[in-house]
């Protein structure tokens, strides 16, 4: 109770701080140091919206003037402040001039549109042009876009408490974020959904899932971040639910510097006892020094007299964690002042931060008559860094050198105690473990554009490249768990003593590579077939991965009987000295190990996939109505190897099992043009959905505290899926949106996990014969200011998605003289049936004080499978967040954030009972930023 009032007298002083300072002007810089101004902005096609290069922006009666680049981006340094005439023009574009332009602000952010000049020969003269945000900007990015796609951008980022891409995520459209790190797209589980970082494909870090953890990746590395939901032949074939397209802080408009510290105190953590590992010096860094090795012995006897005796956790106080970032971007401009400059641009940046969270939980396992009750004490640590280099030159080239790494470590204890009422028993059980993920992309890419006329700016011929390499390893190296077992409690034993149990220690590592190779090419089909608009693309793709995954485990058990070691405490009870020293197992009273691990525990994985596409995008004009078709078809060429040792000679014979695809995924999106401001979308596509390697392999591991054991199953297939989205959209204004949508998919053997009830339970995955995935989505972002002036600063942002969906589920019952086939309907695994967002945003534009109060919840989601029992499903929570950002000078910044403002549990249930119950805390987290 005394951490809950602290929190509450924390946050109140904290809050009269911020409060206090909003009253307070902001201060700016001395007015002899801005006077002149930064215009950057980028020139788009007003029919498709695509971006221009080459086009000319001059401020007429000076010599100020620049050119657009491939990306039809500009930027005009010093410009004095006063009142201007700018005229924007391309070959075979309408010129377009902006009278009464007004200069008067250190930086400013526009964006311009150019007509086709067949529509009319005349210039036009408008008075008046609208400054874009970085929101703004995104919104307009998704309007432009062949597909049906949603963008959270930085700044939206910025205004949520969000620390991970996964946070960032649950705010979007259609998803809910599964163990704050698995995405699921519009009720589709995390598997069905393929992950992007800068454009190349990312590996997993999880030797049981598919899925990419989005917790990895801290979300102040992402400039934006687009989940694109219909398919188009340029894109992967390997998704289903959404493409998650991560796109790294990008070529820099300014010289900047900016550091970030902040602190986060938890109600349930912060101050409290923690359990830790006993780890080495580097622990803070994520990696662990080599104190956790398994060491080089000669017999199993031997390991356990050499490894340390670090079964027990240690005890600290838990502080309130901390987060620091720093990013450096510059450029530098060669040939400033003539029309088609270069540009050298860099951006670096660093990122850290760590965590102290207990996690009290209780678990009911009704179908073993198993009740378990304790807590986990995660300390994790999570730091990253990019450095992306770019080089822009002759107007219309780019050459990029983009790098991102990722460092994350989970130091976990759980302590609890367990009730076996099968056998009459009382357990206390103890898990420590240390994992720790590396994650690295790299890439190298250019971006190539050629006028192919002179008659249009728009005849370009645009060539990408992209070479990439994806690293992911992932360690659990000295994994423990410690069984001390007791009887219950009767007039024959009044006292029963608890006693250790055979208990294990582990070590695995899982290895996974992959090289890709992409090329692009964009022909516009005025050279090709002398039509006006419209652009063949067409491309390959090659891409090699590779994956090893090792596990070793131990048993430790007493030989005979030993009443004075087995009663021993955990810190005491595996001293060297209570282990044998000989080779044989002989000596009564002592401990001795044995390997257990077998050959088939182990594997090996190698994928080849060859892709071929060739798309049209064309705009057209029906009945005096404007379309954009853009379609194809994709070809991809999988071939996978499992590989899985048969003896324990690493040189020894090895299974090979081989799984091979040829698929054609055509694919059809559609708009429709209403107005300037509305578009009406249709997607017809194929996509497919392939097992990974560890799904394949026979490779079982176990889960101490869930008592669960996972395994592959080299007997399932790719999954075929065929979809269609509809979409209407409107942007009233700068920055709004109102959308409705409608999907719907048809699944041919969905790959789902399912839980086989046994002693121990059992989850595998297989194949369903059908399934159905079908769902409605409804978003809108509007001002407030059509209810008066002073509500003009309010923003109101909510979307909500409605998902049903249905598995074909077949048993069979009677005897063996009699048996009926009898089927029935359940949803799919990891879907929810509705999840909604809310959030309300104010922003104070005198003051700069920005408040944001955010709302989140999923539906009843069928978490497992349950096969010869019952379901596990995850029941709703109301997530509420608040952040306040104060900007004190012009270089200060101060955000508020707090999480879990309701102090929310997560409960999973089984047969309408509790199953499990998660206490999480509430956290309350002060940022300072300074940028110069």
């Amino acid at each position: 109770m005394k951490y809950f009032c602290r929190t509450i007298s924390t946050t109140f002083h904290l809050l009269l701080y911020i409060i206090l300072l909003s009253l307070c002007p902001v201060k700016d810089l001395p007015a002899q140091e801005k006077q002149v101004c930064q215009l950057k902005g980028v020139v788009l096609s007003e029919k498709t919206g695509e971006n221009l290069m080459g086009i000319n922006i001059v401020i007429e009666g000076t010599r100020f003037g620049a050119s657009t680049d491939l990306e039809g981006k500009f930027v005009i340094n010093k410009i004095p402040y006063a009142t201007y005439t700018i005229r924007v023009s391309g070959v075979g574009l309408q010129t377009k001039i902006i009278s009464g332009y007004v200069i008067s602000k250190p930086k400013l952010e526009v964006t311009f549109t150019l007509a086709d000049e067949s529509y009319n020969l005349a210039e036009i003269s408008v008075t008046a042009i609208k400054i874009k945000s970085t929101e703004a900007a995104v919104l307009a990015e998704r309007k432009k876009m062949g597909e049906i796609s949603d963008i959270i951008s930085a700044e939206q980022i910025k205004r949520t408490p969000d620390a991970t891409s996964g946070d960032a995520l649950k705010r979007v459209t259609g998803l809910t974020v599964v163990d704050n790190k698995f995405v699921v797209i519009r009720g589709i589980s995390d598997r069905y959904n393929s992950a992007m970082i800068d454009g190349s494909v990312v590996t997993s870090t999880e030797a049981g899932k598919k899925g990419f953890s989005f917790d990895l990746l801290p979300s102040n590395l992402l400039e934006n971040t687009t989940v694109i939901k219909s398919a188009s032949p340029d894109l992967p074939g390997d998704f289903s639910g959404g493409l998650v397209k991560m796109r790294t802080l990008d070529f820099p408009g300014e010289n900047s510097l900016k550091v970030n510290y902040g602190s986060t105190y938890n109600t349930l953590s912060t101050g409290t006892s923690f359990n830790r590992t006993f780890g080495g010096n580097k622990d803070w860094l994520g990696f662990d020094d080599g104190t956790r090795a398994l060491p080089s012995f000669a017999f199993d006897n031997e390991l356990g007299k050499k490894l340390p005796n670090t079964w027990a956790p240690k005890s600290a106080h838990a502080p309130v964690n901390s987060s620091f970032a720093i990013t450096s971007a510059n450029q530098i401009m060669f040939g400033e002042g003539q029309e088609m400059p270069s540009q050298l641009g860099s951006v670096i940046a660093l990122t850290y931060r760590n965590s102290y969270q207990k996690n009290e939980l209780t678990r009911n396992d009704g179908v073993n008559s198993r009740f378990y009750t304790g807590a986990k004490d995660d300390y994790s640590v999570l730091w990253g860094a990019i450095a992306n280099l770019s080089y822009k030159f002759g107007g219309g080239h780019m050459l990029s050198f983009r790098n991102t790494f990722n460092q994350s470590s989970s130091d976990q204890v759980s302590v609890g105690s367990v009730v076996e009422q099968a056998d009459s028993k009382n357990d206390r059980i103890y898990e420590i473990s240390w994992a720790q993920r590396s994650n690295y992309n790299g890439q190298l890419a250019g971006e190539h554009r050629f006028l192919l006329s002179d008659k249009s700016a728009k005849d370009l011929l645009h060539i990408s490249w992209r070479a990439s390499v994806a690293s992911s390893v992932k360690e659990n190296p000295d994994k423990k768990r410690v069984f001390y077992s007791a009887d219950f409690q009767s007039d024959d034993n009044p006292n029963p003593q608890f006693e250790i149990s055979t208990n294990q220690r582990s070590w695995d590592k899982m290895n996974e590579r992959a090289f890709a190779y992409a090329l692009d090419n964009d022909v516009p089909l005025a050279v090709l077939l002398l039509l006006s608009d419209g652009k063949l693309k067409f491309g390959g793709y090659y891409e090699e991965k590779k994956t090893d995954f090792r596990i070793r485990y131990f048993d430790v058990a007493l030989k005979g009987y030993n009443a004075h070691i087995a009663q021993l405490p955990i810190d005491s009870v595996y001293m060297p000295q209570n282990f044998m020293s000989t080779k044989s197992n002989q000596t009564n009273g002592l401990f001795y190990m044995t390997e257990n691990d077998r050959p088939t525990d182990s594997y090996r994985g190698e994928m080849n996939l060859l892709a071929a596409y060739l798309m049209l995008d064309v705009p057209l004009m029906i009945m005096q109505q404007e379309f954009r078709l853009s379609g194809g078809a994709r070809l991809e060429n999988s071939l996978k190897n499992i590989f899985v040792p048969q003896t324990n000679d690493p040189n020894g014979k090895y299974s090979k099992q081989q799984k091979k695809n040829i698929d054609i995924l055509p694919s059809l999106n559609l708009i429709y043009k209403i107005n300037e401001l509305t578009n009406f979308r249709f997607a017809y596509y194929h996509t497919v959905n392939r097992p990974d390697f560890r799904e394949l392999a026979p490779t079982v591991s176990y889960d101490y505290v869930l008592n669960e054991s996972f395994g592959g199953n080299p007997n399932l297939q790719r999954a075929y899926i065929k979809n269609i989205d509809i979409r209407a959209e409107v942007f009233p204004e700068i920055g709004e949106v109102f959308a409705v949508s409608y999907f719907t998919k048809v699944f041919s053997g969905a790959i789902e996990e399912q839980m086989q009830q046994a002693p121990t339970p059992l989850r595998l995955y297989f194949n369903s014969q059908y399934a159905e995935n079908r769902g409605w989505e409804f978003e809108v972002k509007k001002s407030l200011g059509f209810a008066g002036n002073y509500l003009s600063n309010f923003v109101i942002s909510a979307n909500y998605t409605i998902v049903d969906s249905k598995v074909k589920v077949t048993s069979t019952t009677g005897n063996s003289f009699s048996t009926r086939d009898t089927s029935y309907y359940r949803p799919l695994q990891g879907q929810a049936p509705y999840s909604l967002n809310l959030s309300l945003s104010y922003i104070d534009p005198w003051m700069g004080t920005s408040i944001n109060i955010l709302y989140n919840k999923s539906g009843r989601r069928l978490q497992t499978v349950g096969f010869q029992a019952s379901d596990i499903y995850e029941e709703p929570v109301d997530l509420v967040d608040l952040t306040i950002n104060q900007p004190i000078t012009s270089m200060f910044e101060l955000k508020l954030s707090i999480r879990n403002l309701g102090d929310k549990d997560r409960i999973r249930t089984r047969d309408n009972g509790v199953y499990e119950n998660i206490r999480q805390g509430r956290s309350v987290s002060l940022l300072i930023s300074y940028k110069l």
